[in-house]
């Protein structure tokens, strides 16, 4: 199966630390400029289908997925909920250096083969 390249906006990081409704992104910026979707898609294997919704934003640069739903769970929500816990347990310094040491580690496995 093939997979798009998908561009991650720069307003990801925003849609985190704001509430983002079902229907749109409160995120009023992007609002003003982008169609917001939302594909729904089903994954069909050996074992059981899977449905996968994205959150598709259409800006003048092309077509953005911003947020992913497996099993009722979107991505954004998650992450705001994990990121208010460790907020919670160390302030935002503590966050972002969580968040520093994550995609070190996480940039130190993509690059071995």
């Amino acid at each position: 199966m093939a997979v798009a390249a998908v561009s991650w906006p720069a307003s990801l990081a925003n849609s985190l630390v704001n509430s983002v409704p079902a229907s749109r992104t409160t995120d009023q910026a992007v609002a003003r400029v982008c169609t917001d979707v939302v594909v729904r898609s089903l994954v069909v294997s050996d074992a059981q289908p899977v449905a996968i919704d994205y959150r598709v934003c259409k800006s003048a640069q092309g077509w953005h997925a911003y947020d992913l739903n497996i099993a009722g769970s979107w991505l954004i929500q998650t992450y705001k909920q994990d990121f208010n816990e460790k907020i919670g347990q160390s302030g935002i310094d503590g966050l972002i250096a969580f968040l520093t040491k994550f995609t070190e580690a996480s940039a130190g496995q993509s690059a071995t083969p």
